[in-house]
């Protein structure tokens, strides 16, 4: 069985509909000459009363951290046996394993990295290859390596592998230089065994886990060296960047207002875009960059931290 863009949207987790309850596309035109990177930015929606509330976002995380962190085939053996049982509890059971994977460090980037594999499953279509979370040594620790790795396919059987990065800082300029100096080695490095991307590659080889034995086995033979399958793979880019922006300081707030206010920085927030991109040599790759502009970059992390129960 061979890999199709049919077969990997069938690997696609969530509602995309739901993520808008939380986040608002804004409609911008924001182009760089001579580089290949597809922008995209969503503010915080609006409620009645004027108010944005990034802790339900938050919250909609907290409870999409199963789908991210448990590979497929756990999650779909957890699902049959409360279907036969009439149970929820092997699900629930998975859901308090995927949280304890997430780190209780105040620095911690996982909210972001969380919410990358959001817009990469529900707005790009794209499914995660991997459940890196349960590789970790350590649930204190990070994990080393891409913070998402997420695939699609192009003409000819093309293998489109997304190297994911998510930075949250106070400024823009800031988290854009910090995101693209970290994609940098998975584009740049040669093929060495020294490459920064090879323990990635390897752990494609031999766990990645598409819920189907014949389609884990035929995306396995893109990172097998014997396999002709090894020179079909085309490197992308999937980023987002989370920072501090006073779009959301005069409240009542209005959702048209808060897009305007952010067609109109963007930018701003971006200045730094074309200097990262050309001081790393990422030109010719395709990358999608995720705006995300915050109340406050510090609080997201505190917040994100108490909802998966680190604080």
């Amino acid at each position: 069985m061979e890999l199709t863009p049919e077969s990997l949207t069938e690997l696609l987790s969530g509602d995309p509909e739901e993520i808008k309850v939380h986040l608002k596309r804004v409609d911008h035109t924001f182009e760089v000459a001579g580089i290949k990177v597809q922008s995209h930015c969503f503010c915080l929606t609006v409620d009645a009363q004027g108010k944005v509330q990034p802790k339900e976002l938050i919250n909609y995380l907290r409870y999409t951290a199963a789908d991210y962190a448990i590979p497929r085939t756990r999650l779909s053996e957890a699902k049959a046996r409360d279907k036969k049982y009439n149970q929820t509890r092997a699900v629930s059971a998975l859901c308090d394993e995927a949280r304890s994977l997430f780190v209780d460090l105040q620095k911690t980037g996982e909210g972001g990295e969380l919410l990358l594999y959001v817009f990469g499953e529900q707005v790009l279509s794209l499914p995660q290859a991997i459940a890196k979370m349960p590789l970790k040594t350590s649930s204190k620790l990070h994990y080393n390596g891409a913070d998402g790795i997420h695939i699609g396919i192009g003409e000819n059987g093309l293998l489109h592998l997304y190297w994911g990065e998510s930075k949250v800082h106070k400024t823009a300029s800031t988290a854009i230089e910090d995101c693209f100096k970290s994609l940098e080695p998975y584009f740049v490095e040669d093929s060495s065994p020294e490459a920064k991307r090879n323990r990635d590659l390897q752990l494609l080889r031999d766990n990645a886990d598409l819920d189907n034995p014949e389609l884990s086995n035929s995306l396995r033979q893109y990172f097998t060296a014997s396999s002709k399958k090894s020179k079909m793979i085309e490197y992308r880019g999937l980023a987002l960047v989370g920072f501090d922006a006073d779009i959301y300081s005069n409240e009542p707030l209005s959702l048209e207002k808060l897009q305007e206010d952010a067609k109109t920085q963007i930018l701003e927030w971006g200045k730094s875009l074309e200097g990262a991109i050309k001081k790393y040599k990422l030109e010719n790759f395709v990358i999608d960059l995720f705006f995300v502009p915050l109340p406050s970059a510090d609080q997201f992390r505190a917040d994100f931290l108490a909802a998966m129960g680190k604080v």
